[in-house]
């Protein structure tokens, strides 16, 4: 395997690598904080644990065993809803409220109306939907607390948000139906009880269940249905998924990773063939481009980080300051007591408590302060809090990532902050100690650091603008750079495809680059030399054609004579013609026959007619008329004509003979040298034909089958029979009378009826009147050799006994 295919696999082998880590990172980075908290309900029946946990884009319920090994996961995001908000078992069916978030804007006065809807869904066991409610409202001033799937109703205990009443609902078991059975219609919702919080506490938590209303308040201990159950917080901290389960946990992750992947593996493909290709102008347009990408996207990322990192340390100081301030406003200092008897009804524990809540409920507070607590350092335990979350573990509210602040706090730091997830959404921690009743107690504010503000791109534009314009100014230098380089050498290229397919360059460019024209300058000596090579190569290719036979390629079906290979051959039905030469060559100026062979070459560039071969002294020729050519006839008439008007009116010097007949044509020969054949049926007979009519000096001579083909309409005279060649039948010969001169045409038209007569009379066997009627056809046309070989032979025959029909036919004496 080559080096460079060896390093290309390694490249692809370290991309996926690297992408496997960078998929788990983030995957880490995107995780569900698996913590038992406040914000997880949860039910443990026979032996299952049923839990919950929001993600900031759906709701999980998790089936899992008291060692933590999950069986199944179902997402809210089957029927739609963004969140569980409670669970509850009652046979073998599970029950879930769900809900989402609503925006409605309101036409009448342009405001958008927002709020939580409701949907109750039945799983059975292996979490497989077996009935749902529409959605439905309940009112927006109250917080769902606790849900109880019974026998006689479905009841939800809902808490005010001032945590001044408790109210429970209860929905008819009949809405639930099968999805494809929905209606769409509103859900009848029943107020069936109400609890009101005595003036100095506010109800925290809340359930109804089989007619009993449990509740829990700001100062009591979460104890029975409300106290943490340590199997289940055992099982969630020991919480096990199988890949099968992460994968489908993560599948939107999972798609883009592969998408990502193969998006990357397709560029780094286009990458590589770049960089083989070796065009050396583009890679350094890619790399300056690349770079000014890089630097534009780090700074925009560095800006935004800054931003946001600012924003975060603004909220935090914020947080901070704003948390000195409420201790100094509550009357907090060093010497406070949070466990005084009856603390939860003294009047330091109101107080604090209405400080606390009005500092949460102010405006623009409202949109950071999630909850406020005071936490105290050697036990964790929560011993005031904006939401009411009393007497319990900080880490059991709001996960084990604040036991930091706790830490940090109680090794002597006056402020501490820490990141959290709460339901797949950042939030942050920040605690002081300062003022708060000594170094055991530390105050926490919970602040919402998930917001992405859009602020971000308006308050730093002017930054992002600079980055914007660097990229764009350094990216339409690179182009114009490239343009003009590339445009010169595109000048160049087309100049060397022009050497290169042997054009001549006439001019170079006006503006020539300077590592450029040196190129030019030798460009135009290859060219030069190129062209002078080219001609002396045509010359020599002219030379070289003028010896072989024209249209060769065409009768053998090839694009080009170079195609032409020895052995080819074809078997085809033609019309040959037997030329038969005067001495040409004897004669002081022979070139004359030049005259003959170029008027043969113009009919061969439009004809598909090709000259077989010739004899030493030019005597004889072949010629080959494919099947399509019907106008041979015409054409030897021409030829003829235009011998006659060079020669004058001298005895014809060219006789031919055409006949049709079933022919092989092809190539003989090796590598440097090749000759033509023809091969047809009746040669030998042809041949003496031919001999014939050059030695009667007849001009053009052609078979009855040449003259049913070609429909000739001009003047014939029979002139006898041909051996039978053809399946042993006589040929009929005919003599083209067009094809002589005025005087002797005129002659032969003038006898051609005694002719015939005296030709019939021979072949009667009247020898005697033959011979007679030939006789006075010599006296009229005294230069007819044939009429006079007919006398002779009607005079041989006189004296001998004819038998048979050889006397029929043709032949040389």
């Amino acid at each position: 395997m080559r080096l460079r295919n060896r390093l290309i696999i390694i490249l692809f082998i370290l991309s996926i690598t690297a992408s496997i880590f960078i998929f788990t990172s983030v995957v880490e980075n995107r995780s569900v904080d698996m913590d038992y908290t406040i914000f997880s309900d949860s039910a443990f029946v026979d032996d299952h644990i049923y839990y919950s946990q929001n993600m900031i884009d759906q709701g999980l319920l998790f089936d899992m065993s008291q060692k933590g090994d999950v069986a199944r996961i179902f997402s809210s995001r089957t029927v739609g809803e963004d969140r569980i908000s409670a669970i509850s078992v009652k046979g073998e069916n599970i029950y879930l409220v769900l809900e989402s978030y609503y925006q409605k804007e309101n036409e009448q006065d342009n405001t958008v109306e927002t709020g939580t809807i409701y949907r109750i869904v039945c799983l059975d066991r292996k979490f497989r939907v077996q009935s749902l409610t529409d959605r439905f409202l309940i009112a927006q001033d109250e917080i769902l607390s606790g849900f109880s799937a019974e026998q006689n109703g479905l009841f939800v205990s809902m808490i005010r948000e001032d945590g001044s009443y408790v109210r429970v609902y209860s929905i008819n078991p009949s809405v639930l139906r099968p999805e494809d059975q929905l209606t769409g219609e509103s859900i009848k919702v029943d107020s069936v009880r109400s609890k009101k919080c005595p003036d100095e506490n506010f109800y925290v938590q809340a359930q109804y269940e089989y007619g009993q209303l449990y509740t829990r308040t700001d100062k009591d201990v979460p104890t029975g249905i409300f106290a943490v159950d340590s199997n289940i917080e055992h099982a969630v901290s020991t919480m096990r998924l199988t890949m099968g389960q992460l994968l489908s946990l993560y599948r939107t992750a999972v798609i883009w990773y592969i998408a990502l992947l193969l998006i990357w593996l397709v560029l780094l493909i286009l990458i590589i063939k770049l960089l083989t290709d070796r065009n050396r102008i583009f890679y350094l347009a890619v790399v300056i481009e690349t770079v000014l990408a890089l630097i534009t996207g780090i700074g925009i990322v560095t800006v935004n980080r800054q931003w946001q990192e600012a924003r975060q340390a603004e909220h935090s100081r914020f947080a901070v300051i704003s948390l000195i301030s409420l201790s100094d406003s509550a009357g907090l200092n060093e010497t406070a007591n949070f466990f005084v008897p009856n603390f939860y009804n003294s009047e330091f524990y109101k107080n604090l408590k209405k400080h606390i809540s009005s500092f949460i409920r102010t405006e623009g507070n409202n949109e950071i302060f999630y909850d406020v607590l005071i936490t105290r350092l050697s036990d964790n335990m929560v011993v005031a809090s904006a939401s009411g979350r009393n007497l319990q573990t900080l880490t059991s509210v709001y996960g084990d990532n604040v036991i930091n602040l706790d830490y940090a706090i109680y090794r002597g730091s006056k402020y501490a902050a820490e990141d959290i997830i709460l339901e797949g959404q950042s939030y942050r921690a920040v605690a002081i100690s300062e003022g708060v009743g000594g170094s055991n107690y530390a105050m926490v504010a919970i602040i919402n650091d998930s917001t992405q503000d859009s602020n971000v791109w308006v308050d730093n534009r002017g930054a992002l603008l600079l980055f914007a314009l660097f990229f764009a100014l350094g990216s339409a230098l690179v182009m114009l750079i490239l343009f003009i380089q590339t445009r010169d050498l595109r000048q160049l290229e087309q100049a060397m495809a022009d050497t290169a397919l042997g054009r001549v360059i006439h001019d170079r460019p006006q503006v020539i680059s300077r590592d450029l024209k040196e190129m030019w300058s030798s460009l135009f000596e290859i060219n030069k030399r190129v062209e002078e090579l080219q001609y002396s190569k045509l010359r020599i290719l002219e030379a070289y054609y003028r010896f072989a036979p024209k249209n060769i390629e065409k009768t053998l079906s090839k694009k080009s004579i170079i195609e032409v290979e020895k052995g080819e051959n074809i078997v085809t039905d033609g019309t040959v013609a037997m030329m038969a030469l005067g001495e040409y060559l004897s004669e002081p100026d022979p070139s004359k026959l030049d005259r003959v062979l170029a008027f043969i070459g113009d009919y061969q560039k439009e004809h598909d007619s090709i000259i077989i071969g010739k004899t030493p002294d030019m005597s004889q020729m072949a010629l080959l008329f494919l099947q399509k050519e019907k106008g041979c006839v015409n054409f030897f008439v021409q030829l003829l004509n235009n011998n006659i008007r060079f020669r004058g009116n001298r005895d014809m010097d060219i006789s031919v003979v055409l006949f049709y007949d079933n022919c092989k044509f092809g190539i003989l020969g090796n590598e440097d040298e090749a000759s033509t054949y023809l091969y047809f049926d009746n040669k030998p007979v042809v041949s003496k034909i031919s001999g014939f009519i050059k030695n009667k000096k007849l001009g053009l001579v052609i078979t009855e089958e040449v003259k049913n083909r070609e429909n000739v309409t001009s003047p014939l005279r029979f002139i006898g029979f041909m051996t039978g060649g053809w399946n042993g039948e006589k040929v009929r010969l005919y003599e083209v009378l067009d094809a002589y001169p005025a005087a002797i045409r005129k002659q032969k038209i003038a006898t051609l009826k005694k002719f015939q007569d005296a030709l019939a009379q021979y072949y009667e066997k009247d020898f005697y009147l033959s011979r007679t009627s030939f006789s006075e056809i010599l006296k009229e046309a005294p230069d007819d050799l044939l009429a006079k070989w007919y006398v002779f032979e009607s005079d041989r025959y006189l004296n001998e006994v004819v038998s048979g029909d050889e006397y029929m036919y043709l032949h040389n004496n």
